[in-house]
Formats: structure tokens, C-alpha cells, sequence
């Protein structure tokens, strides 16, 4: 405090350079004479009497009214981080801590209140009607109140802010020293406060917690700033309006502000880790409102006002998702038990609903008959693998209405019997002719666990469609999945077939469900692993098929024994179709690990160890399209929740411990704001296919795949 440099003890403030009382309130005037008394002076909450010339110091006043400095009530919750009643910007003081409140900003220019403090707290304001809720004027009466103007939304060298630290170091420590301790908040679900903007509607702030991890020395580790170095952890704040607002951060959402990959220069240095860093809550060095250009291409002028910043416990700033038409018998989440397989550490339904949400109001359009999953890359069509991977997810989260709105879209648009034409166009003209086989095959099972939700004529339903199936997209004499109803044959030199396509695990359900075709259905799951084990053999150990097969006989030893194309340019690499594989055969190895034969699992065991090897110096060093000797592709892109996801659940499979990094990515890729930014190209990581594959394959690890 003051010149001295000492701290106050509790129940006191520094003022005026001296240690004065907190709890008092202002004093009536002193009295006595001169050399015996001093008088103490009103309006100074009680500091006392001055010194006479040659006496003793006189008596301190009584107490009055209280100035700033006077704390108005008792911190509302034990918990309560900063509720500025204490006058200052100090944190409240929590088990020996004390932290304090500070602007902080470019040097490119701009302005900012309040003036930034280089050896304390910055000023507070008085707090203004109407107050947060719950709050009364007795009791709140400091609110921190910061703005900023003139920096540029232009300049990516720009940025602005304020914060607290969470444990101080005072008096402030020689220049180059360590300035703060790290605190942990394990014991917490998440950090809450009030905010609102003073005028205006305020632009993206990104409330970031920094931890050790992402904080670099002296206070922190963190020494790449490319890739960890300030890459917090957080939740952008994208609505803040004038009127006050609570908001929920929880722990379990936290999201990186960035992505790290092979296209950032730090990432170019092959020892760094080119990888997020993960959330710590036994790290937390401080908390941060903060304007960044990354966020805001207009302007980066904030005028904000922040109270009640509390740790809390429990579900709140968690999204529920309200079962819809119907009550469902099993409620989400179920985290169920992913057969014999152990799930990432983690793994749980309840961060998985807000990414239902998000996902639901970015790619479902339509309503009734009309309902439909869309393609925003690719002019905003319908694929039927689309439709039926929404059933399988409306399924899970006990979404009638989304199911029976989808189901009648397709059976609006069928190529034959109940089987979906595969492309239909954003006008609702067919754009595709025939069926694809992976959509019938996902229909036909969510049809399953609809009637085992909701009852009714779902399970019939599905017997029907099965039938057809067998009818139309299998190959009789190869009893192995063709491309579709269009695709007559694989077998004798006919046409390639989608390794990604095998649904073992479907198969051996239809098979209990079809019951015309039980022991067909069980040789198909069979066969699908001598195929896989073919064209393994063809292409190498590495563990990646290609999207499209042939075979050359029609011998089952023969099937795919060759790669093939479907006319896509990368359909002979490892692209966003062969992705599939590992999540259909390694769910089928969970649940049936006994039936599978021993090629399965090599295959699995192989395709793990590749992203394994490939994520030993961080997830962003994959790329979603490999060559079949596993090299990048010259048109691949990082950031994929769709081969990363896949392959996780594979990892899970096996046992490989990829299986956590891979959970922990898709999160991270749903929920970071840097996944919905365009790239120097225009592209985003948030695509349909990403974040639906990413959401089923989350689904997957958690146990909240509808296995019921």
C-alpha cells in the first residue's frame, strides 16, 4: 500500500497512501485542543484524527454514511469471485487469495477507461438503476465499467480488454518477475457474472480464462505463439445487449479461441505441439473480457459493464433438450455403456446438447413433410445420408417431431419402395437417380429404435424397408452391399462398391428383424470383413481404404479386391466416404466383439495406430484426405471433426488412447468460434458433413448412440 509496499489486512482499504478502515462509516468531527487532540475529519468513514503538533493523536471520530471503500453487504455467495462492493477492483478475498481487477490494450493507438493501473486495481464506478437481478440498491453499489474506442477492427494486431487475476501477487513483484499464482477451481462447474453494454449493442467479446497453459513466462508455460501462446480457452459472447444479463460459463464447454494446424507458421516446426491446449481447472490464472479482431471486421469499441462474477456448481449454461411429439423411453442423455468398449475420459451427453442445438438450427430447415438436413456447401441440397443421419441423432435426443419430419420428407422423395433418392436439389427435384445404400441402411435402423422409443409402427415399418434393402441394395450372388438400388451388382467385374457402406453392426440387428433373411443377413456381416481384408491387402498396413472398391470374380475371396472409382476425383484415396469405416466396423466390435473376425480388428488396430502416430505432435497435423500410403493429399484441409471423429471411435475399439484426443477435438471444433470463421479461401471447418459426422461419432464415444 502506498510508498511502503505493504498489504492491508482484511477489513481494510489503501487510501490516500495509508491503510484505512472498511467497515466504518464517516465519523462526526473530533475534539480537543491543540498538542493533546487532533480533530478528526467527517466523510473519511472513521480514519481518525490528525496529529497534534506536540500531542498525542486524538480519538477517531464516531461513524457515518461511508465513502468509497465502504463495503455495502456481504458477498452474496462464498464463491463470489468479484462483486466490487469492496470500492476497488480487488477480487474478494478466498482462502488467502486476492486478486484485482485491470484494463489492458494495444499500443496502436485508441482510448480506454479506466485509466490502467500498473501496481494495483483500477477504479470501479458506481453501480447504475436498474441493477442485476436480484440485486438491491442497499447492496450493490460498485460495478466494474469499462470502455475502449480507436482501436482497429482492421489491424489483427489489435485488441483490448479487461480482467482480474485470480491470485496476485503483492506488492507487485520487480519487473520481469512472477505477477500471479495459479488457482484451482476443480472443485467448480463454471464461472457466472452479469454483463450488459452501456450503449449500443457491444461487438463479440471472447471471455477467455487463462491458464498457465496458454499464459507465457513468467506467470505461465506456454512458449509457441502460433499455437498456444494466448490461445485461451473460453465462449464468445455474441448478443451482449443494454439491459443486464446473467451468463452461465461452463467448464465443460470451453472452447479454444483457435484451431492449430499445419497452415499456422508455428506449426511448421515439427517438435511443437500443433494442438489446443487442453482445459486445466487446477491452472486458472485469470478471467478476461476481451475485443479481438479475429471476432469483429467493423469495430472493436466496447462500453461494458460486469458485476457478480461468481464460481458455481451444478448444470447451469448446460442446454436440455425437451423430448418433442411424444414421451421417448429413453431420455437424453443415457450415457449408456458402448458395449465392451471403455469410453475417453470425459465423455458425457450432457456437453453434447448444445451441440445438438447449434447443429439443428444451422442445418435442419423446414417443418412437417417438408423437414429436411441440408448442404449450405453445395447450394443448400438434400443427400439421403443426410436425412438419415438425422433420424439416427432426432432418435437419440428424443426428438419425435424432427424424426417423423424427415422420415416423410424422404418417403416424399423415394426412388424405390421406401429406399430415398440419394441427391435431391434445395428446390425438391431430384438431382441424384437411385438410392444410396449407407442412407437406406441408417433409415432402416433408426426406424428400429424409434419404435423402441416411441412404440407405434416404426418396428414394422423398418421390417418392411429391410426387406428392400436386402432386395435392392445387396448383391445376391456376392451377398455384399452395392452403391445403391441403381447398382445391379459387385460381383463378376460389375460395379465398385463403398467400403463405407458395411454396416456389420446394422446387419446383425436387421438380421434379428428380417427374419426371411436371417442367415443372409448374418453372411453379409461375414463378408464385409473379407472384403476389408481384400482390399487391405491391396493397398498396404496403413489402415486407409479407398473410398470405392471392385472386384474382378465373383468369388467372395474376390470382392473388393481392387481400387475403383465412382467417378469422384478422390474416390481411390482416403476421403470423407472411407472416413466412415472405422466408426461402422469399430461400433460393430464394441457391441458383437466375438463375432468379428480377426481382420477387423487388424484393420481397426491399424487405422488407430496411423492417426495416432500422426496426432504424437498435436491433432491439427491431420488432415481429412490421405493417400492410401497415408500422405497428405494436395487438396487436404486440417480441422476435420468428420476423419478425426471416425477414427476415434475405432481408437475406442482397440483401446488405442487416440480415442480421447479425438472426443475432446470434436468438441472442441463444434464449439470454438473459430470453426464457423472462413479460411484465406473461404472455407470453414463447420461443414454439413464435419459437425453431423462429428456430432454421431460424439454420440458414439459417449454412449449416447441409440443402441437401445
Amino acid at each position: 500500500c502506498g510508498s511502503c509496499g505493504h498489504a492491508c489486512t482484511a477489513g481494510q482499504t489503501c487510501t490516500n497512501s495509508a491503510c484505512v478502515s472498511t467497515t466504518g462509516t464517516a465519523g462526526t468531527t473530533g475534539s480537543g485542543t491543540a498538542g493533546t487532540t487532533g480533530s478528526g475529519t467527517a466523510g473519511t468513514k472513521g480514519a481518525g484524527g490528525t496529529t497534534g503538533a506536540a500531542g498525542t493523536t486524538g480519538t477517531a471520530g464516531t461513524t457515518g454514511t461511508g465513502g468509497s471503500g465502504a463495503r455495502a453487504c456481504a458477498p452474496a455467495s462464498a464463491n463470489v469471485i468479484s462483486d466490487f462492493e469492496d470500492g476497488t477492483g480487488d477480487v474478494i478475498v478466498q482462502g488467502g487469495r486476492q486478486g484485482w481487477w485491470y484494463v489492458f490494450g494495444d499500443t496502436l493507438g485508441g482510448t480506454q477507461t479506466p485509466a490502467s493501473n500498473a501496481t494495483g486495481p483500477v477504479v470501479v464506478a458506481a453501480a447504475t438503476d436498474p441493477l442485476p437481478t436480484g440485486d438491491t440498491d442497499s447492496c450493490d453499489k460498485w460495478a466494474m465499467h469499462s470502455t475502449g474506442t480507436g482501436h482497429s477492427a482492421s489491424n489483427t494486431s489489435s485488441y483490448e480488454g479487461f480482467g482480474t487475476s485470480m491470485d496476485q501477487i503483492i506488492p507487485p513483484p520487480a519487473s520481469g518477475s512472477k505477477t500471479k499464482n495459479a488457482v484451482d477451481v476443480s472443485a467448480f462447474d463454471g464461472i457466472s457474472f452479469n454483463i450488459k453494454s452501456g450503449s449500443g449493442t457491444a461487438p463479440p467479446v471472447w471471455f477467455e480464462l487463462g491458464n498457465t497453459e496458454t499464459t507465457p513466462a513468467p506467470d505461465g508455460v506456454a512458449t509457441n505463439n502460433a499455437v498456444d501462446e494466448y490461445n485461451t480457452r473460453g465462449k464468445l459472447l455474441s448478443t451482449i445487449g443494454t439491459t443486464w444479463t446473467t451468463v452461465y460459463i461452463p467448464f465443460g464447454l470451453l472452447a479454444p479461441r483457435y484451431l492449430p494446424s499445419l497452415t499456422a507458421s508455428g506449426c511448421s516446426n515439427a517438435s511443437t505441439v500443433c494442438q489446443a491446449p487442453a482445459w486445466n481447472p487446477k491452472s486458472l490464472l485469470g478471467l478476461q473480457f476481451s475485443v479481438y479482431p479475429q471476432f469483429s471486421t467493423t469495430t472493436l469499441n466496447y462500453d461494458l459493464w460486469v458485476d457478480d462474477v461468481t464460481l458455481y456448481s451444478g448444470a447451469n449454461g448446460l442446454a436440455t433438450v425437451a423430448p418433442t411429439g411424444g414421451t421417448p423411453a429413453h431420455t437424453f442423455p443415457i450415457d449408456a455403456a458402448v458395449g465392451t468398449c471403455t469410453k475417453p475420459a470425459g465423455a458425457s451427453g450432457k456437453y453434447l446438447a448444445d451441440m445438438y442445438v447449434q447443429w439443428k438450427a444451422k442445418f435442419v430447415t423446414g417443418s412437417g413433410s417438408s423437414t429436411r438436413v441440408q448442404r449450405p456447401e453445395n447450394s443448400n441440397d438434400t443427400v439421403s445420408e443426410g436425412i438419415g443421419y438425422g433420424m439416427l441423432i432426432a432418435v437419440a435426443f428424443g426428438d419425435k417431431t424432427l424424426f417423423d419430419g424427415l422420415w416423410s420428407y424422404s418417403q416424399a422423395h423415394v426412388a424405390t419402395g421406401m429406399l430415398m433418392t440419394w441427391d435431391i436439389s434445395s428446390s425438391g427435384s431430384n438431382a441424384g437417380t437411385g438410392s444410396a445404400t449407407d442412407a437406406d441402411e441408417d433409415m432402416a435402423y433408426a426406424l428400429i429404435e424409434a419404435g423402441k422409443q416411441w412404440g407405434g409402427t416404426y418396428a414394422a415399418t423398418a421390417k418392411t424397408m429391410i426387406g428392400q434393402i436386402y432386395t435392392s441394395d445387396i448383391d445376391a450372388t456376392a451377398m455384399l452391399p452395392t452403391g445403391g438400388s441403381n447398382y445391379v451388382t459387385v460381383t463378376g467385374g460389375g460395379k465398385a462398391t463403398n467400403p463405407s457402406y458395411f454396416a456389420p453392426y446394422y446387419y446383425r440387428v436387421f438380421a434379428g428383424v428380417d427374419t426371411a433373411h436371417t442367415s443372409q443377413w448374418n453372411t453379409v456381416a461375414s463378408n464385409v470383413y473379407a472384403a476389408i481384408s481384400n482390399i487391405e491387402t491391396q493397398v498396404g498396413t496403413q489402415g486407409l481404404l479407398p473410398a470405392w472398391c471392385s472386384s474382378s470374380a465373383s468369388a467372395t475371396g474376390s470382392l473388393c479386391n481392387g481400387v475403383s472409382s465412382n467417378g469422384g476425383t478422390d474416390d481411390k484415396l482416403y476421403q470423407y466416404d472411407a472416413h466412415r469405416v472405422p466408426w461402422r466396423l469399430g461400433l460393430d466390435y464394441c457391441f458383437n466383439g466375438s463375432s468379428v473376425p480377426a481382420s477387423g480388428k487388424t484393420f481397426l488396430t491399424n487405422n488407430a495406430a496411423f492417426f495416432a502416430s500422426k496426432a504424437t505432435t498435436g491433432v491439427g497435423r491431420i488432415v481429412d484426405i490421405y493417400t492410401l500410403s497415408g500422405s497428405p493429399n494436395s487438396d487436404a484441409e486440417p480441422n476435420s471433426m468428420s476423419i478425426i471423429g471416425t477414427a476415434g471411435v475405432g481408437a475406442m475399439a482397440v483401446g488405442n488412447t487416440f480415442a480421447s484426443t479425438a472426443y475432446h477435438f470434436v468438441l472442441d471444433a463444434s464449439y470454438t468460434p473459430a470453426s464457423f470463421i472462413p479460411d484465406t479461401t473461404g472455407k470453414i471447418a463447420y461443414t454439413y458433413f464435419n459437425a453431423t459426422v462429428g456430432m454421431i461419432t460424439a454420440l458414439t464415444m459417449s454412449g449416447n448412440f441409440p443402441t437401445f
